[in-house]
């Protein structure tokens, strides 16, 4: 695993580039759910939400490898979009891009984060090992949730609704 030192986020702009590349990042690792699950990807929607966002590259290095994107609403932030590329997904770049987005949170005073994900996803175990809870279910994605204004949980969720 890469120490969390060596990870870092650079602010994205609202460029066609920038939200083309990350649009061809997020296809290229979810389009087997998406395909799965007969959903489409709609990137007029995609540019339409996105100056609205907190957009960031996730970096090791000056190297761009992953893509987080955050919205926060009412004291609450959204973690729109996690993704890290293939080669550098299990090197420790997504623990620590949950650490960042918590921490961004924290920032904008909001208390809690919240994200969504497909409910056959491996990224589960990372968000439970983060302290996500899952707290709604819609057809085959789980709504999870972490309270960040609390002292974590002493033990994971596993998956509960707690």
């Amino acid at each position: 695993m890469q120490t969390s030192s060596a990870f870092s986020l650079k602010p994205l702009e609202n460029t066609a580039e920038q939200r083309l590349s990350a649009a061809r990042l997020i296809c290229t690792n979810m389009g087997d759910y998406y395909r799965k699950y007969s959903m489409a990807w709609n990137q007029q929607i995609f540019d339409q939400n996105w100056p609205h966002r907190q957009n960031f590259s996730i970096c090791h290095g000056t190297t761009p490898i992953g893509l987080l994107s955050l919205s926060l609403y009412n004291r609450h932030a959204y973690i729109r979009e996690l993704q890290i590329m293939p080669g550098w997904q299990g090197r420790g770049a997504g623990s620590w891009a949950l650490q960042a987005a918590e921490q961004l949170a924290r920032q904008h005073n909001c208390e809690c984060l919240r994200l969504k994900v497909f409910i056959c996803n491996p990224a589960l175990k990372l968000y439970d090992r983060a302290g996500f809870l899952i707290k709604m279910r819609d057809g085959d994605i789980f709504g999870m949730e972490k309270n960040i204004t609390a002292a974590p949980a002493q033990t994971p969720a596993r998956y509960s609704l707690r």
